[in-house]
């Protein structure tokens, strides 16, 4: 629905603030990486418990149904991450949607040309 195939993670930069989702298609029987999405990442009070948190907004980059969407991101530890999706006109925070980021973190390939 977001993305072009399915969704396998995402990609932030190191010191740019920003990043990307990641999502796999086959063709030819062939499975291709696609960086799409791009959003802005940033380190600020969750909505939730007012600690320090990473988060994604993809208003500065996106169009509709995205511009809707934020994410907030903990780390657990190296390989883990706990996170949460709020999409405003389905319930915002009243909603959430968890996920988790999980793996060996991979050098920053930036996103792909459209």
């Amino acid at each position: 629905f977001f993305g072009p195939g399915q969704w396998e993670g995402k990609g932030f930069s190191p010191k740019d603030g920003y990043g990307y989702n990641l999502f796999s298609s086959k063709k030819d029987g062939k499975i291709k990486i696609n960086r799409a999405l791009k959003m802005k990442t940033y380190i600020g009070k969750s909505r939730y418990d007012g600690k320090d948190t990473f988060h994604v907004d993809y208003t500065p980059y996106n169009s509709i149904p995205t511009t809707f969407i934020r994410d907030e991101i903990r780390k657990i530890n190296n390989t883990l991450y706990i996170c949460t999706s709020v999409i405003g006109p389905i319930g915002g925070t009243l909603n959430p949607m968890p996920f988790i980021l999980y793996g060996e973190a991979l050098p920053w390939v930036g996103v792909d040309e459209k």
